[in-house]
């Protein structure tokens, strides 16, 4: 990554467009909206492998300079009014920034749930005992899991009783308890 001065195009932006672009690389890596590729490929980059180049170079920079207040090596490849531009971006989405870091730290190493559909039922009877009347759920997990680079997405089914139910529900607020301290 040395010649990254070289290979990007600093002073093709300006101040205004560069603080623009680095909040749009800082929205996709917080999933907000993906980065228009063709906004800048070929105006700026006449190649899309040197803007893509450029923006994983950010992105890591991005990364990197989290938590970090000093101004990193990498940044002094950059002009002045660049390495400027960077870090007060930084500082102005450092919370959303950081929390979408550990989700993708998190999310690249443990199973993550994603989404949840639950549907209630009530058994009337069965073949053992006449007016049952037991509510039951149906719950389904959405867990994604990114395993080398592989994402899988994995759908979980289960039926629970009212205490069961209640011990999935105990276990994922001490989860997100965990996940909200980490942060």
């Amino acid at each position: 990554m040395a010649s990254i001065a070289s290979d990007t195009h600093f002073n093709d932006l300006s101040d205004d467009n560069m603080f623009s672009f680095i909040h749009e690389i800082i929205d996709e890596m917080c999933g907000i909206c993906p980065l228009k590729t063709s906004k800048y490929v070929p105006t700026i980059w006449s190649v899309e492998t040197q803007f893509t180049h450029f923006v994983d170079y950010m992105k890591t920079l991005l990364s990197q300079l989290i938590d970090i207040r000093a101004k990193h090596e990498s940044l002094r490849e950059m002009p002045e009014n660049t390495q400027k531009v960077v870090l007060e971006c930084i500082e102005v989405r450092r919370p959303e920034l950081r929390k979408a870091i550990i989700n993708e730290t998190i999310g690249h190493n443990n199973p993550v749930l994603k989404d949840f559909f639950w549907k209630l039922n009530v058994v009337l009877d069965s073949d053992k005992m006449c007016e049952l009347n037991e509510p039951l759920v149906n719950l389904d997990l959405n867990i994604n899991e990114d395993t080398n680079g592989t994402k899988n997405e994995t759908i979980v089914s289960m039926e629970l009783n009212r205490e069961e139910l209640m011990k999935v529900i105990d276990t994922l607020e001490e989860g997100q308890q965990a996940l909200r301290q980490s942060y």
